[in-house]
């Protein structure tokens, strides 16, 4: 952050939308200009413990080693302080992946992370899916700044069809394509690649355009 104290920033996208992309090239910015991320993720089956995820990621960080030298408690008390000093010794992004999966104590711990690093000047960036859930309202207490990520849109999914084969596709393709898969890039590649391997693209003899049995191929993320 430009100015003092703690930033935070929401990433929200789907499954498969390309949030981990995004945080990959932060990652790589920030480290090229000698700063430091530590990423930790909430997993299904360990939605109340981020104070562990936050220590492991410590823990598996060859830079905050070098810099703490010691041991981590898996406590968040632990956790916040450690994150204290390492905020004072390199510009610092935390960032904390599928923090939809939180419940109960593990938003409770967010909160009290939250209000440790109050006044240490770093970023704390959580990635979630569009769901119902208190991360935004924790966030937002602070200086913070949203980032909605989008599907990709017909016009979009032209350039990748052309990049795959060659040609255009009809629009009616592009626009299926697009609707059928919410613009998701991970469900447009999945389907794609099955509807190929299936039989489902085919191309004319006459035009040499691809076509598309989109009524039988499969988009998932």
């Amino acid at each position: 952050p430009d100015s003092g104290g703690l930033h935070t920033l929401l990433l929200i996208g789907e499954a498969g939308i390309g949030k981990s992309k995004v945080v990959g090239t932060v990652r790589q910015q920030l480290e090229e200009s000698g700063g430091l991320m530590i990423m930790a993720r909430i997993l299904p089956e360990a939605t109340l413990a981020l104070a562990p995820a936050l220590a492991r990621a410590l823990e598996s960080s060859e830079v905050a080693q070098s810099l703490l030298r010691q041991e981590i408690e898996a406590t968040l008390g632990e956790v916040i302080a450690m994150l204290r000093r390492l905020s004072r010794l390199r510009p610092m992004l935390v960032v904390v992946e599928d923090t939809h999966l939180l419940e109960g104590e593990g938003v409770r711990q967010l909160g009290l992370l939250l209000g440790g690093l109050a006044d240490e000047t770093l970023t704390i960036l959580c990635s979630t899916r569009p769901s119902a859930n208190s991360t935004s309202r924790l966030l937002e207490q602070y200086p913070f700044q949203q980032i909605d990520l989008r599907g990709l849109l017909p016009s979009e999914v032209t350039e990748l069809w052309t990049l795959l084969f060659g040609i255009p596709p009809e629009p009616a393709i592009a626009a299926t394509l697009a609707g059928r898969t919410a613009g998701n890039p991970l469900a447009l590649r999945s389907g794609l690649r099955g509807a190929v391997t299936a039989g489902l693209i085919t191309q004319t003899a006459g035009s040499g355009h691809y076509v598309l049995d989109s009524d039988k191929a499969m988009f998932t993320a």
